[in-house]
């Protein structure tokens, strides 16, 4: 959903961190280096914060982004057919 919206700064983010560090080809490892991108992308918002108060408090996804976002919209047909709505 970053990319939507943030692509730029994302690509920047992407590119520092890969220039600063090396990430093995593995899940766990991408895993980690996704995670630092979006820690990296909230910082000047709240400086020193983790991921999870990047997401929660970090205001970088708009509802209109989660509302376009395929993946949320696959998300909520499937929870909508799982509870038979």
């Amino acid at each position: 959903m970053y990319q939507q919206n943030q692509s730029d700064r994302l690509n920047k983010a992407y590119t520092i961190l890969d220039d600063m560090f090396t990430w093995d080809d593995n899940v766990a490892q991408q895993s980690k280096r996704h995670k630092a991108v979006i820690t990296v992308l909230g910082q000047k918002k709240k400086p020193g914060g983790s991921m999870a108060v990047i997401l929660d408090q970090g205001k970088l996804l708009t509802k209109a982004v989660y509302k376009d976002s395929e993946n949320i919209k696959g998300f909520v047909n499937f929870l909508g057919e799982f509870a038979g709505l």
